[in-house]
């Protein structure tokens, strides 16, 4: 044996890592496994969230083809007060009902440069009545919400017939 050999306590070929090394590592793989961790977290949870769109969206869409549909009937001043709605919307498990909200919308008369006026059920109940007539033509925005509390929302427009 040489002394340098001697002195070291090391045999030729036998070269350790040193306590440096060893952590470096750990923390390396350390990380590496918590980002799969996060990125397949971030899959799944976008991956459910997507899921959960799609199937309120259907919702929405069969709701609004309900509503515009042959079948459907126009209801006269619907949502407000002592006169009726649009039920019977889709329902699904685990999802909330699709909900309505009807704004009323009176067109310009023509030859006036006067803009659109809308007027929503909820607020002209709140605020003593609805409109007195009807003016035809009805903005309904139909709202459903996941199971995970997001909501999904379309607005449709039904006018008389």
């Amino acid at each position: 044996m040489t002394d340098r050999t001697a002195a070291s306590g090391r045999v030729r070929g036998q070269r350790g890592e040193g306590l440096i090394e060893s952590l470096l590592s750990i923390v390396i793989l350390s990380v590496v496994v918590a980002a799969t961790y996060g990125g397949l977290q971030v899959a799944l949870g976008s991956s459910v969230q997507q899921r959960e769109s799609a199937v309120a969206g259907a919702m929405l869409r069969n709701a609004a083809e309900t509503l515009l549909g042959p079948d459907s009937e126009y209801v006269e001043l619907a949502g407000c007060k002592g006169h009726g709605d649009y039920g019977d919307l889709p329902e699904q498990d685990g999802y909330g009902t699709v909900e309505a909200t009807i704004t009323f919308i009176e067109p310009p008369v023509p030859g006036e440069q006067k803009a659109f006026r809308a007027e929503s059920a909820v607020a002209a109940q709140s605020s003593g009545g609805c409109p007195e007539v009807d003016p035809g033509l009805q903005q309904i925005e139909l709202a459903v919400s996941t199971p995970s509390g997001r909501a999904e929302t379309m607005q449709i427009i039904k006018r008389r017939r």
